[in-house]
């Protein structure tokens, strides 16, 4: 049994809290990724996790055991760093299997199960070689295949990929998702990458300053965001927040005022006029208008053409907003444009961040 639960867990360095009250659960088989920006102590999770670290309340269970006082070696746990630590001296099969070797496991079978993993990460032409001739993608390879060959239950990755160029990271994603499956061990991921989340994971825990911003699916974060940090922090580019204030509260719909103009919105619970809160919309939610109706008056501020897509950096009442085009749009630097929300789509946010509901 290889699920994993974090209850009530707190880590402190001296009197500097950097885990506060952490309560997760990741379900045996799933492949769990623990995204937030630098600092938000998702390393430190994972090394409390891998018994790296000691936990300083709380309690970690594997399988429904407390592991809290279990050695790291006892934990069935295997662990990939962001940094490859392969031994230069050694080949890649030395490599890959010096783990096993440790435990005496009679070299047979030490060179079966290299083989095995070699096999599954498509690199069996690459055994005899050191890793100064290795690519950085094949040397996180043998990085991953080290942590696969002992089989474990457990497989934690500290972001892996973040020595790669794009085009590898891609491709070793894929890579990983295909061991995810083929393997099937509960793996936690750590990343700042919020694309690598999106792509990845069965179920995303964001981290904000030590604690537990949301967890959920990846698209249910992208959809119903509980407050306006996951809201900016899941997405590429980010959800455009335009601060605002109830003009008029009352009845079926809203008036707020952004800067100089003002919009209806759907009421909320709660809403009363003179609020301040937030209007959340993502940029493929925003269109040009084109029949001179628009919610709000902007100038462009610059274009980025991509090719299948086109992104307006505009400026609206002082705001920065970003609005998805289809295609190719012929605009200019300077171009006064109108643009008009999708009302189904916004995300209301209250004074404190929180999503305020209908």
């Amino acid at each position: 049994m290889s699920r994993i639960e974090l209850e009530g867990v707190w880590k402190s360095f001296g009197d500097v809290e950097v885990i506060k009250g952490v309560d997760i659960v990741v379900e045996q088989g799933e492949f769990a990724v623990f995204v937030g920006p630098s600092g938000c102590g998702k390393s430190t999770l994972l090394r409390l996790v891998a018994g790296l670290e000691s936990i300083s309340k709380g309690e970690f269970r594997l399988g429904g055991k407390r592991m809290n006082e279990v050695s790291p070696d006892r934990r069935g746990i295997a662990m990939v760093f962001q940094s490859y630590a392969l031994y230069p001296h050694m080949t890649v099969a030395d490599n890959i299997g010096f783990a096993l070797s440790l435990k005496k496991i009679p070299k047979p079978e030490i060179r079966k199960r290299v083989e095995e993993v070699a096999a599954i990460l498509r690199m069996e032409d690459l055994l005899a070689r050191k890793p100064v001739e290795l690519s950085g993608g094949q040397r996180q390879r043998v990085a991953i295949g080290r942590a696969i060959v002992k089989r474990p239950q457990v497989i934690l990755f500290d972001e892996p990929l973040s020595n790669l160029d794009a085009m590898l990271r891609v491709q070793m994603r894929a890579e990983i998702q295909r061991l995810h499956q083929e393997f099937g061990s509960t793996i936690i991921y750590v990343t700042h990458d919020q694309v690598e989340a999106l792509t990845m994971a069965q179920k995303i825990v964001v981290l904000q300053g030590g604690a537990v911003a949301q967890i959920g699916a990846p698209m249910a974060l992208y959809k119903k965001p509980e407050n306006a940090f996951v809201a900016q922090f899941i997405g590429s580019p980010k959800m455009n927040l335009l601060p605002a204030q109830i003009e008029r509260a009352g009845g079926d719909s809203c008036v707020a005022r952004i800067g100089m103009q003002a919009i209806s919105i759907p009421a909320r619970a709660g809403f009363a006029s003179g609020d301040e809160i937030r209007i959340g919309i993502r940029p493929e939610h925003i269109r040009v208008s084109k029949n001179g109706q628009s919610d709000l008056k902007s100038s462009v501020a610059l274009i980025e053409r991509l090719g299948s897509e086109t992104y307006l950096h505009l400026e609206a009442e002082h705001e920065p907003v970003v609005v998805r085009i289809e295609g190719d749009m012929q605009a200019d630097v300077g171009d006064e444009i109108g643009i008009v929300f999708d009302r189904v789509h916004c995300h209301y946010f209250n004074r404190s961040g929180s999503s305020v509901a209908a």
